[in-house]
Formats: C-alpha cells, structure tokens, sequence
C-alpha cells in the first residue's frame, strides 16, 4: 500500500466532501426557498441528465478515454470532437421528445433544460478525460464547480432581495458547467482542435464508430441498470415508507462508495492503462492487487464513518422505524465495499482492453442481481433479502472478473 496514494486520496476525499455537501444544499435550498414541487422537477431534471449521458454517450467517452493515456494526442483530439459534434443534434432530439410530454414548468423551461444537460455532458466527458490525464485533483475540483453552480444560482437572487426561481437554478447550474468545461479548454489548449475541427463529418462514420464501441456501450448501459434495479424493486414490492428508508440507506452508502471511488481507484485506471501497454500482464497484475488493496483499506474507514454518521443523525428523523433497520445499512455497506472489489476487476478488464469480457460481466451482473433478488424475496419477503442478493452478486462478480484476469487468455 503506497503511503502517497492515501495522502493524496485524502486530499481528493476531501474536495468530493465538500461537492456532496453542496449537492445536499441545493435540495435543501430548493425546499426552503422555493417548494417541493420544484425540487421534484430538480431532481426529475437530474435523474434524467444521468441516464442521458449514459445512453446518448454511446461508448465513445470510454474508449476515447482508453486511447487518451497510449495513443498520439491528434488521433485523440480528432475522435472527440467527430464524437462532440454529434451531441447537439442527439440532444435536441432527445430533449424535444422528452420534454413534449413532460409537465408545463418542464416545457417552459425546455432549451435551458437542454443548454445545461447539454453542457453537463460534456463536463461529465471532460471530467473522465482529466481522471484519465492523471489529472484527479483538477477533475474533482471541476465537479465541485458544477455542484457550486446550482447553489450560486439560486441565491444570486436572494442575495439583491428578489425572488429566487428554478429557472435561476439551472442558469446556474449552467454556469457552473460551462466553467467546468472551461477549465478542460485550458488544461488542453495545446491540443490540435483547430485541424481536428476542419476534418470531414461523414454520417455514415457514426454508425461504424458505434458498432466498434458496442461492448463498451453495452457495460454502460448495464452498469447504470444494476444501480437503479433495487430501487424499482423496492418500490413495487414494499410501501412507501420501506422504501423511503431503503433510499436514505443507498444515498449514505452510495456517496460513501463514490468518496472511495474517486478519491483512490480513479487515480489507478489510467496507470494500469499505462502498464499493460508497456509491460504486459505481470506487472499489471501487480498494480491491479495494489489497486485493490489500497481501495478496499481506505474503504473501511470511510464506511464506518458513514455508518456513524448515520447513526447519530437518525434520532434527528424521529422515526423509530429507521434505527429498527439499521442493520440494513450494514448490509447496504458490504455490498458497496464488495462493489469496490468487483471494479477493481473492471478496471483490469477495461486497461487489458477485454471488452467483450468487459460488457458480459456488467450485463451477467445485472441479469443475476434481479434474479438473486426475486429468488431470495420470493423465499422470504423482506427487505434484508434485497442487501443480501446484493451482497451475493457482487462477490460473485469480484470472483468472475478475477478468475478471467488470472486465466492464461481471455475466456
């Protein structure tokens, strides 16, 4: 375990703090300064922009991003922007068929709502390609920006005794996306955009680009099905009130889970990218286990902090319902910290360029997380069996991306 990861982990840890702290704000702001009406479309707006990056995205960031630390700059420069320049017309797409049947505060607000998932993609994009520059620092600070935009925004306003709205909201969260962005311009303002701008857009390219990044696409796709799956699970199996909680649980151990994340094993994928490419599999085999090691340590930490935390703040809930279950949480964290063990092996498979192993993994672990799930409620309804099958999955899937990560050739 490398002393310097961990310091500048902590460090990294810090800075993601400070952005959950300022997303945490902007709903509470929302909710005292404006209605819960209008933090539901905040976070409808939200929730969308995630799956759209994802979905529009294409796979295209993710292989950029893999080129990024082996190939030429120019092959790099030339790729992302024939990729950006598909993005506006993706969104007006996408934005004009979702916003049509949206509500009337959704339609009033439809080209700002598209400027800034617009602007949110290719910060998102910029973000990854600054992890992957070994740029962590600079990337985190880039999305403590954008979580800084929202909040600006609303009390802009309030700050010169006028009415704040959500329409402020997301002219600030515009803002802070497009300084985000900026800061990706500066960074790489030596890059040849200006060669790769006069190269020819072929349409027809579009669709061989994307058949090349299917694997990739289909890893995506399914990575974000298996965190939204329990959730929908929840809600149709259980009341409102078991799943509230069950939310408030995931949301603990989910922002624990992204702290390790980015703080630690970020730093690490573009570095086995790296290695693999010039010194083969043994030495790559030797990062990936310190990678584990250093990850699943600072984890432990982390998640007990997170549990503390929790605990101490429950009886502000006043709702005897949640300390009952706060086994729950436990179970919740294990299965995060076993998450961590399984990217850890996603890291290796993506930096061996393994993608169709890659995307088989992410599509089997999605398929056995639902079937473990029903499997076990089916067996005995209770929301313990939704943590357990969790669990359940993700040790599995640590152990299927190790054994094919240890086999002679890719099986």
């Amino acid at each position: 375990m490398r002393i310097r990861d961990l310091q500048f982990g902590v460090v990294i840890a810090g800075v993601r703090a400070l952005t959950i702290g300022l997303k945490l704000a902007v709903s509470v702001l929302i909710t005292r300064t404006l209605s819960l009406s209008d933090l539901g479309v905040y976070g409808l707006v939200a929730g969308a922009l995630t799956v759209s990056t994802v979905l529009l995205g294409l796979g295209f960031i993710s292989q950029i991003g893999r080129d990024l630390v082996t190939e030429p700059r120019e092959r790099v420069t030339h790729s992302l922007v024939y990729y950006w320049r598909w993005l506006p017309a993706l969104y007006t797409a996408f934005g004009v068929a979702a916003l049509t049947i949206g509500g009337p505060s959704l339609r009033d607000l439809t080209w700002l709502v598209l400027g800034v998932a617009l602007l949110e993609h290719l910060a998102q994009d910029a973000f990854i390609l600054l992890i992957q520059m070994k740029r962590s620092l600079l990337a985190n600070l880039s999305l403590m920006v954008r979580a800084l935009g929202p909040v600006m925004g609303l009390l802009f306003p309030l700050a010169f005794g006028e009415t704040s709205s959500l329409g402020a909201v997301f002219y600030g969260w515009l803002l802070g996306a497009f300084c985000a962005v900026g800061m990706f311009g500066v960074v790489t303002r030596g890059w040849p955009w200006v060669k790769a701008l006069g190269q020819d857009w072929k349409p027809k390219a579009l669709v061989s680009h994307v058949r090349a990044n299917s694997r990739i696409y289909v890893a995506d796709v399914s990575n974000m099905g298996s965190q939204y799956s329990d959730r929908y699970l929840v809600s149709a199996l259980f009341g409102l009130e078991i799943s509230g909680l069950y939310i408030l649980f995931f949301s603990a151990a989910n922002a624990a889970y992204n702290l390790v994340n980015q703080s630690i094993m970020a730093g690490f994928r573009p570095r086995l990218i790296e290695i693999y490419a010039r010194s083969g599999k043994q030495a790559h085999w030797r990062e990936l286990i310190e990678c584990g090691r250093t990850t699943l340590l600072f984890a432990f930490p982390v998640f007990g902090g997170t549990f503390l935390a929790i605990w101490a703040f429950l009886p502000l809930l006043k709702e005897p319902l949640a300390s009952r279950y706060l086994p729950l949480l436990v179970m919740m964290l294990c299965a995060m910290w076993l998450r961590l063990g399984a990217d850890v092996g996603a890291y290796g498979l993506f930096s061996r360029r393994y993608d169709t192993q890659y995307a088989a993994t992410y599509a089997g672990a999605w398929l056995a997380s639902v079937s473990v799930m029903v499997l076990l409620l089916s067996a005995w309804t209770s929301i313990y069996m939704v943590a357990a099958g969790q669990c359940l999955t993700m040790f599995t899937l640590m152990w299927w991306r190790y054994r094919i990560l240890r086999a002679p050739e890719p099986c």
